[in-house]
């Protein structure tokens, strides 16, 4: 109304923004690129990331790996696949375990040989009276865990008389449990509740509690991204709206104190860099690798890759 330029409202907006990211502890993620997309018949469901090493892996109805350098998904395990006397149905899970990709149906574990031939492990799913189907199966140390229909946490082994399950930490001694939206293992066991408390478990016991901080307040926490051998959490929060950024990654020190991770905020008329800027808003999964600084999540079935703030991880 007072008659200032575009130009000039645009150099302001940017240096109110600087200053924001300063007093909330905001970094801006770097190199945004999309590096893919999922099959379309792979894009309905849920989709879920795991890095080993810097090599990308995705369940999503069938085991993908990326080949970052031609932009393209392999199929390593197919949907309908036969394996050891039965068959590979939705393969909605993947995880690391002593670096060997696992994937998961929710019904069983299946897991390559020195041979590289796919083995399949059934799941004692039955006896816990079936799993959440929202929460991740995971491997480590030759076992699997689980978030049963209840909310206990759950041990699936493969015994000499067959497929077994136990109750690792049960919801009647922590009735946390029960607000539980996701989980992670690295020796531990990290669940994530709905309000964006962590409870800690080892040997099934309760060990701690961690409580993040963030402004603004987390609305829509959203799952612990994968990231291997990190000494903090990441948490994806996809309702945490910053100017025009929507969606968030939060990380979580052992003592609450946080950090935020946004896209780069976009510039009037860069349409890639708006498209970019509200990717975590509907992401699906995340990964992140701290050894190269580097982060993926796959959005409405499309990949993307970013680069982290050198020295903040």
């Amino acid at each position: 109304d007072a008659g200032a330029t575009d130009h000039a409202l645009v150099r302001r907006e940017q240096e109110l923004a600087r200053v924001r990211d300063d007093v909330w502890d905001i970094l801006r993620l770097s190199d945004v690129v999309r590096v893919g997309a999922l099959p379309a018949e792979a894009r309905e469901g849920s989709v879920r990331l795991a890095l080993a090493g810097e090599t990308l892996y995705l369940a999503a109805g069938s085991l993908y790996e990326l080949d970052a350098e031609q932009g393209r998904l392999v199929t390593l395990l197919e949907q309908g696949d036969a394996v050891g006397g039965g068959s590979a149905s939705d393969i909605r899970h993947v995880s690391i375990d002593g670096g060997d990709v696992v994937a998961s149906d929710g019904t069983a574990t299946y897991v390559r040989d020195t041979s590289g031939r796919w083995q399949r492990r059934l799941l004692a799913v039955a006896d816990v009276d079936g799993l959440r189907p929202d929460a991740p199966v995971i491997a480590w140390g030759d076992a699997a865990y689980g978030l049963s229909q209840n909310g206990d946490l759950v041990r699936f082994d493969q015994a000499s008389g067959g497929a077994r399950a136990d109750i690792w930490a049960a919801v009647d001694d922590v009735p946390d449990l029960v607000n539980a939206g996701d989980f992670a293992i690295d020796g531990r066991i990290h669940v994530l509740l709905d309000d964006g408390r962590t409870l800690t478990f080892s040997r099934g016991a309760l060990t701690g509690t961690v409580s993040p901080f963030v402004v603004p307040s987390l609305s829509n926490v959203a799952f612990l991204a994968d990231a291997p051998f990190a000494n903090d959490f990441y948490v994806v929060d996809r309702n945490g709206a910053i100017g025009e950024n929507a969606g968030r990654i939060v990380r979580v020190d052992a003592s609450g104190e946080t950090r935020q991770y946004l896209t780069p905020a976009p510039v009037p008329g860069d349409l890639e860099g708006h498209a970019a800027a509200v990717t975590l808003a509907s992401v699906d999964d995340l990964a992140i690798d701290e050894l190269t600084g580097i982060v993926y999540w796959v959005s409405e079935g499309e990949i993307w890759r970013a680069s982290m703030p050198l020295g903040s991880y």
